[in-house]
C-alpha cells in the first residue's frame, strides 16, 4: 500500500513538473507573438508650431472677418490610431457692427486638450512610413480674451449702438470646445508638413453680442513643420 502511494506521487509529480514547463514555454511564446505583433510601434512625441487664418460666422462677407492665427502643440502618440495632445493657439478675432458698418476687434489665446484619431490606420493599418496621414481630433478648453478696446471705445462714442449686450472689457476666460482634421505629409524620419482646419465654438458673450447661442470660428492653419520624436522600443525576450 506504502509503494503504491509513493509510485502515485511521484508520477504526480513528475507530471506537474512537465506541464508547468510547457506552460511557460506557452506563455514565453505567447508574449514573443505579442511583441512581434506590435514591435513595429512605439509611442512617439510631436511638436507642431503652425499660422495661417481664421473667419469669424458673423453678418459680414468673408474676407472682412479673417484674421491671422498661430497654434503651438505638443501631442503623444501612445496608440497606432490614438493619442493625444495639449494645443495653445489663437490670436485675434474680429466682429463686425452693421448699423453703421464698423469692424471691430480683439485678441485671445485658447488652450486645449484634445484627442487624436488616425483615419488611415483605422481603414489602412498602421505605417510609420505612410507619406500622408489624416487625423480627426476633438477637444476643449479654456480661452482668455483680451485687448477688447475698440468694442468698447464704440460703444462710448455713441451710446445709442445696441447689439453690446455682453460687452466686455479686460482679460476674460470663456469656455472653448474645437475639432478638425488633420494632413501630415512625411518628409523624412521626424520631419513632416502639417496643415489643419478646424471649427472653434466660444460661447456668444466671446463676440460681446447677445444674438447667438455660441460663436464659431473656421480656422486653417499651416503648411507649417512638424517635429516627431520617436521613444526607443522595449522588447521582452
Amino acid at each position: 500500500m506504502t509503494r503504491k502511494f509513493m509510485l502515485i506521487w511521484l508520477f504526480t509529480l513528475v507530471f506537474a513538473t512537465v506541464a508547468s514547463g510547457t506552460d511557460r514555454k506557452d506563455d514565453r511564446h505567447l508574449v514573443r507573438s505579442i511583441n512581434s505583433v506590435s514591435a513595429g510601434f512605439t509611442p512617439e512625441w510631436n511638436v507642431r508650431i503652425l499660422g495661417g487664418g481664421a473667419y469669424s460666422l458673423g453678418e459680414a462677407d468673408f474676407a472682412d472677418l479673417l484674421t491671422p492665427a498661430a497654434q503651438l502643440s505638443v501631442g503623444c502618440r501612445f496608440d497606432q490610431m490614438l493619442g493625444a495632445r495639449i494645443s495653445f493657439n489663437g490670436w485675434q478675432a474680429k466682429g463686425r457692427y452693421n448699423y453703421p458698418y464698423l469692424d471691430y476687434q480683439w485678441n485671445y489665446v485658447l488652450s486645449s486638450a484634445e484627442i487624436v484619431f488616425d483615419l488611415m490606420s483605422l481603414f489602412g493599418g498602421w505605417h510609420r512610413d505612410r507619406l500622408l496621414s489624416v487625423n480627426l481630433f476633438a477637444g476643449g478648453g479654456a480661452a482668455a480674451g483680451f485687448r477688447n478696446i475698440e468694442a468698447a471705445r464704440m460703444l462710448r462714442n455713441n451710446e445709442t449702438f445696441y447689439g453690446f449686450e455682453k460687452l466686455w472689457t479686460g482679460t476674460k476666460i470663456f469656455w472653448g470646445a474645437r475639432g478638425g482634421l488633420e494632413f501630415d505629409l512625411r518628409l523624412s524620419h521626424c520631419l513632416s508638413l502639417c496643415l489643419e482646419t478646424n471649427v472653434i465654438m466660444f460661447p456668444d458673450e466671446f463676440n460681446d453680442s447677445g444674438n447667438r447661442l455660441v460663436d464659431t470660428r473656421f480656422k486653417s492653419i499651416g503648411f507649417a513643420p512638424a517635429v516627431t520624436f520617436f521613444k526607443p522600443s522595449v522588447t521582452i525576450a
